[in-house]
């Protein structure tokens, strides 16, 4: 084995110390091996101190892990993938992405609350460049979602509102996404 940049030594080191690990797992009794566990997480965290606050625990095989916060980010990856399967249930038509989904939500808020939405707010709303937010306007009227009103004083604002459709189907979603989110 090859020492010249001390390389070889702590290759050797470290298979030894893994080597020595598996000795102890062997000769030590469940107990000693998580004191063991503890005395080696608390010499990691004075070496480097952990970076996360995600409350990570000590399990009985003494392997620190994050259970809980890995499940519970699992839970809401697979919460985001039902809610967009409800959406696509309810809208379809896959040119819909999530400015678009915006947008509605937007001026169905607007809509109970009794406001007008133009389209450069709507525009806005959807968080994408307004190129991207009119084209997506475009195919909303299209399928019959939402219509183009006429400002009733200034000609030169253009208001869009839901249409008793694309409300009643933005209803139909949120409902079922309120049903998911409460089993």
């Amino acid at each position: 084995m090859s020492t010249r940049n001390g390389y070889g030594k702590t290759k050797a080191r470290k298979n030894s110390a893994r080597y020595n690990l598996y000795a102890l797992e062997d000769n030590l009794d469940e107990d000693e091996l998580l004191r063991l566990a503890g005395s080696l997480v608390r010499l990691a965290r004075s070496i480097q101190p952990i970076r996360s606050t995600e409350d990570k625990t000590l399990t009985r095989s003494g392997v620190e892990e994050g259970t809980r916060s890995i499940s519970s980010l699992i839970g809401t990856a697979r919460r985001i993938i039902d809610e967009s399967k409800v959406r696509k249930r309810h809208l379809p038509d896959s040119r819909f992405g999530d400015a678009a989904w915006l947008m509605l939500l937007d001026l169905y808020v607007h809509r109970i609350s009794g406001k007008s939405v133009s389209i450069t707010s709507l525009s806005i709303a959807s968080g994408s460049p307004a190129t991207t937010a009119l084209r997506y306007i475009e195919l909303m009227i299209e399928a019959d979602l939402i219509r183009r009103v006429s400002h009733s004083t200034d000609r030169r604002v253009t208001l869009v509102e839901l249409t008793s459709s694309g409300e009643a189907k933005v209803e139909a979603c949120l409902k079922d996404l309120r049903a998911l989110s409460e089993a």
